[in-house]
C-alpha cells in the first residue's frame, strides 16, 4: 500500500492508547508502510525510540494549555514534518494534537483519520475534531454509540494486542523480585493511576486487605502497576497497610517496561480495556472492573458481553466496591485449579478476535478509502 502515516499523541505517557499505536506503527512497519509518531514527551518516548519507530518530539504539546504561539510553532513543526517524511495521511488519537493535524492537513491537502478510544473526552474539543476528519474509528461498541449520539458515522476497529509481546511466560523472576512467594495467590492490577482507575487500584488493595485479615489461604499479595497523579497517596496507603499488618502484601511497582512479565506473576489480573485484553493474551484469568463500574470474571461464556462493555471501562450495570471485588477475588481463591483452563481459553479468544495483525488488516483498509487517489 503507497501510503505514509504520521501517527500523533499529545504526549507520552504510560497507558493504552500510547501502547496501541505503538503496536500498530510496529506492525505496520513490518509490512513494509511507512509509519512515523509525532507527540509531547513524556515517559513512555524512551519505549518507542527503543522500538525503531521514528518519533518526533513536539514539547509543548505535554502542556495542560498552548498558548496560540505556541500552537502555530507546533503547526509549522507539524507541516515540516510531513513534508520530511512525504506523510499522506494523519491519524489522531488525542483532541489536541489532532486538531492542530487538522488545520496542517487542510493546509497540504492531507486527510485526518481520528481514533475515539472512549467517552472522556471534551465534547467540545471532539466534535471539532471528528468534524474534520475524513473516517472515524471507534474502538469498542459503547464508544461507537457514543460517537453516533454526537452525530457522526464511525468504522469499529478494536484496539490490537500484539499476541507474540503480550504471551503465556514464565512469572518466577517478578515473584523473585519483588519477594512473594510461589504458593501466594497474587492479584495485579495495571492502569494509569488517576481519576477512577486510581479508585479501582485503591479497591484492589482494600479486597487484599480484607483477605489478609481473613487468613485466607493460600496467601493473597496486590501488585499494584501504573503511575498517575494518584501514585504518591497511593503509595501512602499501601506503606501504612503493610506495616499495620506487619508484612508486606500488597506492592506498588510504578510504571513497568516488561508489563507481560508482571502478568505471567500474577494469578488474576484485575483490570479493563486494553489491560484486560493483555492479560487474557498472556492466558491469564481477568476479573474485569472499569472506569464504568464492575464485571466480574471473564471467561466463555460471557466473552462477547464483557466485549461490549469493554470489560467495565465504557459501560457497566453494576457498581465496583471492596466487597463485591473481595468476593470475586475470593471465589478465584478457593477455585485456584480451574484458572489454567479459563487462561487458556481467554488466549484463544484474543488471538482470533484482536491480534495486531487482524486490527492492521482493517486499518489499511479504512486507510485506502481515507486517502484520495492520486
Amino acid at each position: 500500500m503507497d501510503v505514509s502515516i504520521l501517527m500523533l499523541l499529545d504526549q507520552l505517557n504510560f497507558g493504552g492508547t500510547e501502547t496501541y499505536v505503538l503496536s500498530v506503527a510496529k506492525e505496520l512497519v513490518k509490512r513494509g508502510i511507512h509509519v512515523v509518531i509525532a507527540s509531547g514527551n513524556g515517559p513512555f518516548m524512551e519505549r518507542i525510540q527503543q522500538s525503531g519507530v521514528t518519533v518526533y518530539e513536539l514539547p509543548s504539546l505535554a502542556a495542560n494549555w498552548i498558548h496560540p504561539d505556541a500552537r502555530r510553532t507546533i503547526s509549522r513543526e507539524l507541516a515540516d514534518i510531513c513534508r520530511r517524511e512525504r506523510i499522506s495521511l494523519l491519524h489522531g488519537h488525542q483532541t489536541t494534537s489532532a486538531s492542530i493535524a487538522a488545520d496542517v492537513g487542510r493546509e497540504l491537502n492531507i486527510p485526518l483519520v481520528f481514533s475515539v478510544h472512549g467517552t472522556y473526552y471534551d465534547p467540545q474539543a471532539l466534535r471539532h475534531v471528528l468534524g474534520q476528519s475524513a473516517a472515524i474509528i471507534s474502538v469498542s461498541a459503547p464508544v461507537h454509540a457514543y460517537v453516533q449520539k454526537l452525530g457522526f458515522a464511525a468504522t469499529l476497529i478494536p484496539n490490537g494486542i500484539d499476541v507474540d509481546e503480550f504471551r503465556p511466560m514464565d512469572g518466577h523472576s517478578i515473584r523473585e523480585k519483588l519477594d512473594i512467594p510461589d504458593d501466594a495467590f497474587v492479584v495485579l492490577n495495571a492502569g494509569r493511576l488517576a481519576w477512577e482507575k486510581g479508585s479501582i487500584a485503591k479497591t484492589t488493595i482494600q479486597a487484599a486487605l480484607g483477605m489478609d485479615i481473613e487468613r485466607t489461604a493460600p496467601q493473597v499479595h496486590a501488585v499494584i502497576a501504573g503511575d498517575g497523579n494518584a501514585f504518591v497517596w497511593l503509595n501512602q496507603y499501601a506503606n501504612k497497610i503493610n506495616a499495620w499488618r506487619g508484612h508486606k502484601f500488597i506492592h506498588m511497582v510504578g510504571n513497568v517496561q516488561e508489563l507481560a512479565r508482571y502478568y505471567a506473576a500474577a494469578d488474576c489480573v484485575i483490570g479493563t480495556g486494553r489491560v484486560a485484553l493483555e492479560a487474557m493474551s498472556c492466558g491469564k484469568p481477568v476479573i474485569a472492573a472499569g472506569t464504568h463500574g464492575y464485571f466480574g470474571l471473564v471467561q466463555p461464556s460471557n466473552f462477547a458481553q464483557a466485549w461490549s462493555v469493554y470489560f467495565g471501562d465504557h459501560a457497566a450495570s453494576q457498581s465496583l466496591s471492596r466487597a463485591v471485588l473481595t468476593r470475586g477475588v475470593r471465589d478465584l481463591v478457593q477455585d485456584r485449579t480451574s484458572l489454567p483452563t479459563i487462561g487458556s481459553m481467554c488466549r484463544e479468544w484474543v488471538t482470533s478476535q484482536f491480534s495486531i495483525q487482524h486490527v492492521c488488516d482493517q486499518l489499511l483498509n479504512l486507510y485506502v478509502n481515507a486517502v484520495p487517489a492520486t
